[in-house]
């Protein structure tokens, strides 16, 4: 039998993918190297493209296929 495992994808500020990671049913996603970019500041992970919904590491499980956008300040 296969172990069902869900994509997690994380996306830069202009949608490109920064990388993905297949996370099995069960366990945590880990945060992926922390990304730069000239000017801004890393404010975190965000479900949704309005950047209004943190994802947070240690407590949020993952649940189907999904997106995460990163925020900048």
């Amino acid at each position: 039998a296969s172990v069902r495992a869900f994509t997690v994808r994380f996306n830069d500020y202009d949608g490109a993918l920064l990388s993905s990671q297949l996370v099995p049913v069960g366990t945590d996603a880990v945060p992926p190297q922390t990304p730069e970019r000239t000017g801004y500041v890393f404010a975190g992970w965000y479900t949704d493209k309005a950047r209004t919904k943190p994802w947070n590491f240690a407590e949020d499980k993952v649940e189907k296929n999904m997106t995460l956008y990163a925020r900048w300040l």
